[in-house]
This record gives structure tokens, sequence and C-alpha cells, in this order.
């Protein structure tokens, strides 16, 4: 007996459901496409936490100013692309599934990628001229206790640095 010989021979039944558990397979497959969309939410989310670790921590700028910038970048990007995805149907005529990400796109994808830009571009047009400025110190600020660091918040002349705390807190001996 050949080797030929020993093969099954299958029934039309077996070979329509071959054909249709492959074809279910390629379904699945097709079904997760990788857009440049998720290219950019990732770029987004590593660029974030190097401004976040790195570049915000080098910079006076309030937790607020971070998180007004993203939002204006997010507001600014999201009508602008909207179009665009809703022609290429990214975002599904129900738009229940689609719009989370592609709200979510545009705030941590393109607005953290702004965020990156926008301090990048402050650290590189800085000043490297030192400003000194001389304020007199009125007083500990009774609204602040002792800081976890052993800092001070002190009052200073002329309300210099009001709302920006860790600016008036100075090292207590």
């Amino acid at each position: 007996m050949s080797s030929r010989d020993r093969r099954r021979k299958l029934s039309n039944a077996e070979i329509q459901r071959i054909r249709k558990a492959n074809s279910e397979k390629q379904k699945q497959k097709e079904s997760f496409k990788w857009h440049w969309s998720l290219t950019i939410f990732l770029i987004g989310i590593i660029l974030g936490i190097i401004s976040f670790t790195w570049l915000a921590s080098a910079t006076v700028i309030s937790f607020f100013e971070i998180v007004l910038i993203i939002l204006i970048v997010a507001i600014i990007s999201t009508p602008i692309q909207y179009k665009y995805f809703k022609k290429t149907n990214k975002i599904a005529a129900t738009m229940k599934k689609a719009m989370p990400f592609y709200i979510a796109y545009n705030i941590v994808g393109i607005g953290f990628i702004g965020l990156f830009l926008f301090l990048t571009l402050n650290m590189t047009l800085a000043s490297s001229e030192i400003t000194q400025e001389h304020y007199e110190v009125i007083g500990a600020d009774p609204e602040y206790k002792i800081m976890r660091g052993g800092s001070v918040v002190f009052v200073l002349e002329d309300e210099a640095y009001y709302t920006d705390v860790y600016l008036r807190a100075i090292a207590y001996k």
C-alpha cells in the first residue's frame, strides 16, 4: 500500500466544516488590525511618563497648568482629526466602542505629545541667565505646618509667590 492509498478521503461535509473553521479563524485575525493611532497612543504614554517625571519637575509649572496644556492640545486636535476618523470608518456609526478610544487617543496620545513638545521647547529656549530676587520674610505662614521635608512656608513681602507654596517653603533649622 502506498502513502496515497493510506490517505483518507474527506467527505464534502468535513471539507465544508474545515473551510468554515478556517474562515472564522481568518475573521478573528482580521478583526483587530494595528492602526497608526495606536502607535501615537503608545508614544504619548512614553512621552507623558518622561514629561511628568523629568521635564515637569525641572520647570516651575503647576499641575493645573500641565493639565490645562494637555486639555488645550486635545481639544484643538479632536475636531481637526474627527472628519478623517469618521470618513475612514475608524469611528463606528454607533460610536459606542470607538469614541472612548478616540477621546483617550486625543488626550493621552496627542495631549501628552503636545505637553512633551511644550516642555522641551520651554527648556530649550530657557535663558541661562540667573535672576536673583530678594524679598523680606514677614514670618511663617499660619495656614501651613512644617512640611514633610522639614520646610516651613513663609509669608514674603508684597505677598510674593502667594499662590506657589513650594517657592515660599524654606528649610527650617
